[in-house]
């Protein structure tokens, strides 16, 4: 005899167990609309999707297919004299032209003292916008700078740089 024929002996608990599943089973379909079908999700609300068809749109683009432009109001952040230990933030503005959306898609800076911060939204023709650029001035040497600010974008053009400048300010001794 089978070693699992054994355990299975007719029973009271062998019918629950039959009934459970049965039950179980019941309520799987019973979540199905009465034509059968499953239960309708509702929509994604989520802009990230027309990011997946503005890529696809890139790497095969066609002329029915326009993305838009972004003009940046300047190519440089001159942030001045700033003083030591210190933190200071400017922002980056900039427009969107042409026919079609942009996304902003990341920001890296050339070093951790310079902080950007990208939006990560979908802009259309005719909107403007700006993201934050945080310079911490600690573990600087005095004197001027120049960091980069590399901006990764999905339009045109699809890459920028901003150059962020100025000079650290020697620390002040108390005596």
């Amino acid at each position: 005899m089978n070693p699992l024929m054994k355990k299975f002996k007719p029973g009271v608990r062998n019918w629950a167990f039959i009934y459970f599943c049965i039950l179980a089973l019941s309520i799987g379909l019973s979540a199905c609309n009465s034509n059968g079908s499953a239960v309708k999700v509702k929509p994604n609300r989520n802009e990230w999707g027309s990011v997946l068809e503005m890529n696809a749109t890139l790497s095969a683009p066609n002329k029915a297919d326009l993305v838009g432009q972004i003009l940046f109001d300047t190519d440089t952040l001159k942030l001045g004299n700033v003083p030591a230990r210190s933190y200071i933030t400017k922002e980056v503005g900039f427009s969107i032209a042409g026919e079609g959306p942009v996304v902003i898609l990341s920001c890296q800076s050339s070093c951790g003292c310079t902080a950007p911060k990208c939006p990560k939204l979908i802009y259309h023709p005719g909107d403007k916008g700006s993201f934050p650029v945080k310079f911490r001035s600690t573990n600087q040497a005095p004197g001027p700078f120049e960091k980069v600010v590399k901006v990764k974008i999905l339009g045109t053009p699809n890459k920028k740089q901003i150059v962020v400048t100025g000079v650290v300010l020697p620390e002040e001794k108390t005596e």
